[in-house]
């Protein structure tokens, strides 16, 4: 408990990360009480789950195919002002949109347009956020920055998750909107108190590539030439991905799993959300402690092994009639030890990421691992839904685990995977070497 008090105590006086921790806990209140609300207006105005389903889809189509071709233009621009204005403007249109229902003039095609328009505030302002990282914290202290806003994070959306319910009995839709919207305009308050500048650091090469030719085109193109000849770079947005589609099976189908094939009502449902909440919480928490004993190969092995066990322990409960006490402590535990093993995974990940790139490029690389991750969103529909009409869910979850171990040891033994290694093993060493000079 000291040893974890004493990693976190490194993040005293960082003023701008504060700032910017506060301005993340209301904005993640407002995600979570927002994505209950539009769902439950959207069917509450239509009474179709179709509508359900095309709210979802526009509402990340933007961050596929907006998001990289904005990115340029948003590294040319000051990045606290891009996250103030698109806070208030996403306040602003929930509040519209909570008002317009309040007082009965919202319509579906209203909520569609509102929800795109939203979307595309986002396309820029998450490109924004993360050039500015640098900024906000200090590179040697970023893993355990990333790591406590992840835990805040977690702690708040299920806050907002819980209370979303009880806003919405109490005020409806409407009135949860309006509580969102006022959210998101405190976030961006919270926002405008930081103090960071807009300059960007660059490597000597990135410098005399951008001199030669400030375009908008040229700008674009080379984000792109960048990542390609990145292969660390190419491997880490593929293991996202990976991870989100062997992981798409489980999160799709698990309502059709858990009552026809466990025969267990929605309560498992919501064993198997709490203990993903909590196993976020513990994998975030435990992540600075831990971030010198395990690479990023063994980190994927036990993700990997980990989905197996996910897999084979569900497929397991399948045969099992009855036990229902046996059913439910599988399921917390498999969730709670994935999602655990994921957090982990995600905060390695992330801290790479703002190691082994330049930061002339950060919002666009940013922008184009996000808008890949988005898209394995569909893909993992597709590839669920396409086994599901010939397929039972089991053998698909076999089918899947059996995915999830080839994946893992080829990815283990790629060599980017060895250079992504030393670039911790490296940062390790220069914070190891700044503690002692302090």
């Amino acid at each position: 408990m000291k040893q974890s008090f004493e990693t976190y105590r490194a993040l005293k006086g960082e003023r701008n990360y504060w700032l910017y921790l506060l301005s993340n806990i209301f904005s993640r209140l407002g995600d979570s009480i927002d994505s209950i609300a539009y769902s439950w207006i959207a069917y509450e105005l239509t009474g179709s789950a179709v509508w359900l389903t095309i709210i979802f889809g526009v509402n990340v189509l933007p961050t596929i195919f907006v998001t990289p071709l904005v990115a340029p233009i948003v590294e040319k621009m000051n990045k606290k002002r891009i996250m103030v204005i698109t806070s208030f403007i996403r306040a602003i249109l929930v509040l519209l949109t909570g008002i317009l229902m309040l007082t009965g003039i919202l319509t579906a095609p209203m909520l569609l347009v509102i929800t795109l328009l939203m979307s595309i505030s986002e396309s820029f302002s998450d490109p924004a956020y993360m050039a500015a990282m640098p900024q906000i914290l200090p590179m040697d202290k970023l893993d355990t920055g990333i790591a406590l806003r992840t835990m805040v994070s977690q702690t708040a959306q299920l806050v907002g998750a819980g209370v979303a319910g009880v806003i919405i009995g109490v005020w409806g839709g409407g009135g949860a909107l309006v509580v969102d919207g006022t959210l998101f305009f405190i976030s961006g308050l919270i926002l405008a108190m930081m103090r960071i500048t807009n300059a960007i650091k660059q490597s000597e090469s990135s410098e005399n590539e951008e001199t030669q030719d400030d375009s908008y085109l040229h700008n674009l193109k080379a984000g792109f030439k960048y990542f390609i000849k990145k292969p660390e770079l190419v491997l880490l947005c593929v293991l996202g991905v990976s991870v989100n589609l062997l992981l798409s099976p489980a999160n799709q189908l698990e309502t059709a799993f858990v009552i026809d094939t466990l025969h267990l009502d929605a309560y498992a449902l919501s064993v198997t959300g709490i203990a993903s909440s909590i196993g976020m919480l513990i994998g975030s928490a435990i992540y600075p402690l831990l971030k010198g004993k395990i690479s990023l190969g063994k980190s994927i092995l036990v993700v990997g092994l980990t989905v197996v066990v996910l897999y084979g322990a569900k497929i397991g409960l399948g045969f099992i009639e009855n036990m229902v006490v046996l059913k439910y402590t599988v399921l917390f535990l498999t969730d709670a030890l994935l999602a655990i093993s994921v957090a982990f995974f995600s905060l390695m990940t992330n801290v790479l990421f703002f190691q082994v790139i330049d930061e002339g490029y950060l919002s666009r690389m940013a922008s184009i691992i996000n808008a890949v991750s988005i898209a394995a969103v569909p893909l993992g529909s597709l590839y669920s839904g396409s086994l599901v009409s010939f397929l039972s869910i089991s053998q698909i979850y076999l089918i899947t685990a059996g995915l999830a171990l080839i994946c893992t040891f080829v990815a283990i033994r790629l060599k980017s995977m060895k250079i992504l290694d030393e670039t911790m093993k490296n940062q390790l060493k220069g914070e190891i070497a700044d503690e002692a000079t302090v």
